[in-house]
């Protein structure tokens, strides 16, 4: 992963099928500014080192705390979610029953 950038085109491609419906349809949505916020209780949260403040992100509250926040278009919100990362509080411990799925 060397670029957190999308291409300056219309459509913007994201590593998934995009879908046009009269239901979405609107293409505008692409261009739209969001808010992203992501908290957790025991410990921090990171991006990737490919996200910076230049990186098409506006940081609203940083990377490295225990609530991380920022503002861009759904492409870039969805490649900085890529490379989201959390690390635990020292010494935080629970415990887990059972890990059978179903």
């Amino acid at each position: 992963f060397t670029s957190a950038t999308c291409p300056p085109t219309k459509f913007r491609p994201c590593g998934a099928v995009q879908v046009i419906t009269r239901d979405n349809g609107d293409l505008s949505v692409l261009t739209k500014e969001f808010t992203l916020r992501v908290q957790v209780s025991h410990g921090t949260l990171h991006l990737g080192p490919g996200f910076t403040a230049s990186s098409n992100l506006k940081y609203i509250s940083g990377s490295g705390n225990s609530m991380l926040e920022v503002k861009g278009t759904l492409c870039n919100l969805n490649l900085a979610m890529r490379t989201m990362s959390y690390l635990a509080s020292p010494n935080f411990n629970t415990e887990v029953s059972d890990f059978a799925p179903g």
